[in-house]
């Protein structure tokens, strides 16, 4: 079997298996036909629905910030405080902050003559 009729052997069986597929319109004449494409009805009360939300959602926000009266939050009791209190807080990546111990420059040999002092 040469390569072209192989080809067209592989065409035919596609074509078989594909040929209950639904129609569809070609690409080009969906572009052309704006009125092919179909529009979604809006609902007229959706705009006032998001319009009430937005209204009710800055009315809590205002409601909020006047309930609030410059209070400090409640402090947690003394027995719910952690136990590492004493030391200073550490973040996870603080030692990425920390340089490498002794540091650079003290560990060259210094150039300096060491002094000298007079033998008696």
């Amino acid at each position: 079997m040469t390569p072209d009729e192989e080809a067209d052997r592989i065409r035919a069986l596609l074509r078989e298996a594909h040929r209950d597929d639904e129609p569809c319109p070609s690409f080009q004449r969906l572009v052309r036909h704006p009125e092919a494409r179909q529009q979604v009805p809006r609902a007229p009360w959706a705009f006032w629905a998001a319009a009430l939300a937005a209204v009710a959602a800055g009315a809590s926000f205002v409601t909020l910030l006047s309930l609030r009266d410059g209070r400090a939050p409640p402090t947690p009791p003394a027995a719910v405080t952690l136990a590492s209190a004493a030391r200073a807080w550490e973040g996870p990546l603080d030692f990425l902050l920390e340089l490498p111990r002794p540091p650079p420059l003290d560990a060259l040999p210094s150039l300096r003559a060491p002094l000298q002092t007079k033998a008696r």
